[in-house]
């Protein structure tokens, strides 16, 4: 496609929308279907005419993904969508008279369900009106003579259209040059797309609006739902048996991590309709492609700090796991722009990203670590927490809910003691120790990814949820390491070399400040917002919480640690060791 020659058409609309209102002032509104066309004239508009009235069918069964995609637009544009909806009376009525299986009986009653839910609510809306359509010549014998303004003696004043030279690809190529939302429908091949029990997918070659009212041709149609009494009680669900990942589509961005593969394998298992992971480690995902070529998993090179590329990649999306970050203490205090610029600005760009796509929730992975940070990586994560909080503190409507988990050392994750400790050990010692007295709390891989995974439909917003952990003495991780792994525990000694820069001898969860506002949980702490959101009251409501503030600020130095016994077991039955004598690793070391 020129892009001079989309330009043209371009210019060619605006002049006709401009036009049109000159000629019928504020009696112009846009009444918008919210399909394809519908989403290239809402942009015009707010690019070049902003302040038309915009209006939209809500006939009580348009899909998710069109409702979704209203809430998309109207936080990308900062505008109102208003909502046409049938007189409730006329759709009492006409179920009151046809029964509760009306979608049963014939084409007839689906017309006049069709007129009461659709045509009525817009005729009242135009009437009097000058009305903006996204119809164009090429969709129909019947349309080839379409005019820019037309006339239109029935249903209000005029119809002005705008698009009547375009194609179709001149419709997605503009929605692809400007990264517009567009309903996701289409990609399952939806073209016309009206309430949901009278629109279906199109088959190979089949006309673009053979999916919209597919039934007017049959005798009797099939069930479609769309007539049910809505006065009638419907069966209770039961919740806690639903998964509510079923239809989801999921965003991990550092997806070739500890956690973000962990994350991933259990957000597959959980049947989400659509994974798609980042990662700036093309050669860790090419290797993770490989092992999910047969999934409905996505993955693709990219970086936090590619704010466009995240914005592309979040359209559809309905959750976010945020979990990409630079980690290693050591290496963000050599870097420290590096750790602001990925951890700090990189997160922000994933809340932008976020806001401008209508995501339904977001989590932060953080880290102990940032509590009472003494480090350039702990602060940066406690920025991120922060920016989280700040973002759902200010959401409007139905935005995003953003929030974060908080978990210790990942056991067996790249670059913790664990692979370490294990490689000096087979090399025959020393083992490095920085400080004999150093404590940390402890998790699993499965443990953390878990923990964030509940968080998702656990959040309220703007919340930072703590697991509660084990703690463990670097020196007895070791002690037992060298005892299960060497074939001469004798003969590996222990080397003290002392605490690096930026390296606590102990690990907090929580701060003195923090505890004031800490619900626990049986397996979690949940630290609430500081501030009060901007915009809403926030009822924070958790299954079996406690009260409001906890006495314990859950500090690594205070809590009781794992005797050696115990410590060992828990290595060897999370598959984190593999005693002498068995063959191979059971897991991730």
């Amino acid at each position: 496609m020129n892009s001079n020659h989309l330009s043209s058409k371009v210019s060619a609309s605006v002049e006709i929308l401009r036009q049109a209102k000159e000629k019928f002032g504020d009696k112009l509104v846009y009444p918008t279907s919210l399909g394809s066309e519908a989403i290239v004239l809402i942009d015009l508009i707010c690019r070049y005419l902003p302040g038309i009235p915009m209006l939209s069918l809500d006939t009580g069964k348009l899909p998710a993904e069109t409702l979704k995609l209203w809430k998309i637009i109207e936080m990308r544009y900062s505008i109102t969508i208003s909502r046409l909806t049938p007189d409730p009376e006329e759709v009492r009525n006409m179920c009151e008279e046809n029964g509760e299986e009306l979608y049963r009986k014939s084409v007839e009653l689906r017309k006049l369900c069709c007129d009461i839910r659709k045509v009525r609510p817009l005729a009242r809306a135009v009437a009097g009106k000058a009305w903006i359509t996204g119809r164009r010549r090429e969709q129909s014998s019947s349309r080839s003579q379409l005019e820019a303004i037309e006339t239109h003696p029935n249903m209000g004043l005029a119809k002005c259209n705008p698009l009547i030279e375009w194609t179709s690809e001149d419709v997605w190529t503009y929605i692809r040059q400007q990264s517009l939302p567009y309903n996701t429908l289409y990609d399952q091949h939806y073209r016309s797309i009206g309430c949901a029990p009278c629109t279906r997918a199109i088959a190979v070659g089949e006309d673009e609006r053979a999916g919209r009212w597919w039934w007017e041709q049959e005798e009797v149609a099939a069930e479609c739902g769309l007539h049910m009494n809505p006065l009638a009680k419907q069966p209770q669900q039961e919740t806690m048996t639903m998964n509510p990942w079923q239809g989801k589509r999921v965003l991990i961005t550092g997806v070739c991590g500890t956690i973000g593969s962990e994350l991933l394998r259990q957000v597959v298992a959980r049947d989400a309709y659509e994974v798609i992971g980042i990662d700036n480690n093309e050669t860790e995902l090419f290797f993770l492609d490989e092992r999910y070529r047969d999934a409905n998993v996505h993955l693709y090179l990219g970086d936090l700090r590619d704010k466009d590329k995240l914005m592309r990649k979040m359209q559809g999306v309905d959750i976010v796991l945020h979990a990409a970050a630079l980690k290693h203490v050591i290496l963000c205090e050599k870097t420290p722009r590096d750790a602001v610029q990925t951890n700090i600005l990189g997160t922000q760009n994933i809340i932008d990203a976020a806001i401008a796509n209508g995501v339904e929730r977001v989590i932060f992975t953080s880290s102990d670590k940032a509590v009472n940070p003494t480090n350039v990586m702990g602060t940066t994560k406690l920025m991120g927490e922060r920016l989280m909080t700040a973002a759902n503190a200010h959401r409007r409507g139905n935005g995003p809910i953003f929030a974060s988990t908080r978990f210790g050392n990942v056991l067996g994750s790249r670059g913790s003691v664990i692979p370490l400790f294990k490689k000096q050990i087979q090399r025959g010692g020393p083992v490095t120790l920085t400080d004999p007295d150093m404590t940390r709390f402890i998790m699993t891989i499965e443990q953390a990814s878990a923990l964030v995974l509940d968080s998702v439909f656990l959040a309220c917003g703007g919340e930072v949820f703590v697991t509660k952990m084990p703690v463990v003495r670097i020196q007895d991780v070791a002690e037992v390491m060298i005892d299960v792994l060497a074939n001469e525990p004798e003969s590996v000694a222990i080397e003290v070399i002392g605490s690096k820069p930026g390296e606590k001898l102990y690990e907090e969860l929580m701060n003195d400040e923090e505890t004031r506002r800490t619900l626990e949980m049986d397996n979690y702490f949940v630290v609430l917002p500081a501030f009060k959101a901007v915009y809403e009251s926030i009822v924070y409501d958790y299954p079996n919480m406690g009260e409001v503030g906890v006495d314990d600020p859950y500090n690594s130095a205070l809590q009781p640690a794992m005797s050696k016994e115990t410590l060992r077991a828990y290595l060897l039955e999370n598959h984190l060791l593999t005693a002498k004598g068995a063959e191979g690793a059971k897991g991730k070391v």
